[in-house]
């Protein structure tokens, strides 16, 4: 990968979630840009998007950028078959568990609940820079999310909550699976 999803993935790292024992084709390379169908009601403006091939434990991730900066967000997309290699979070709960246990560390405030996304969502401000990061499941696939948003917190936290509802409510066919 070319540095994409770095920041975000540091989370994903300190839990443990480099490479799997999952052989490459386990990893089916979600195009987790095609997940966001409408970028410009998401993100408020024009953004480019830089999809992402599967790495390790991740089936897929995707970053967006407005053409000023003054908006982002990327996301990593985990699946069954993407997981089913790492030893200690091989099921979608148990890698959510893992996740949200390394947004712990990273945060500047408590990790919270997102209330009515997916199955369980939580949500942080992170201690590096003007970031929220989510992590969310919905049934067999979780994502981590994040976003910036011109160092506002508050239009920080809401783009990062419309960028991860946006993914999970991905139609069911979608490449998400």
């Amino acid at each position: 990968m070319r540095g994409v999803l770095a920041v975000l993935l540091g989370a994903a790292l300190l839990a443990g979630c480099g490479p799997s024992g999952a052989p490459d084709a386990a990893r089916v390379g979600a195009d987790v840009c095609a997940m966001a169908p409408d970028t410009r009601a998401v993100f408020g403006a024009a953004v480019e998007s830089e999809s992402d091939p599967g790495v390790g434990t991740i089936a897929g991730g995707c970053r967006w950028r407005s053409g000023d900066g003054a908006v982002m967000g990327e996301a990593a997309l985990f699946t069954p078959d993407s997981i089913a290699g790492d030893a200690e979070a091989a099921t979608p709960q148990a890698m959510y568990a893992k996740l949200s246990g390394a947004l712990e560390g990273l945060s500047e405030a408590p990790v919270e609940p997102v209330a009515g996304l997916g199955d369980e969502a939580s949500r942080t401000q992170m201690a590096f820079g003007d970031q929220t990061q989510i992590v969310v499941r919905k049934g067999d696939r979780v994502l981590l999310v994040r976003a910036s948003a011109s160092n506002d917190v508050e239009k920080t936290n809401a783009l990062a909550e419309r960028l991860a509802r946006a993914l999970v409510d991905a139609p069911s066919g979608a490449p998400a699976k």
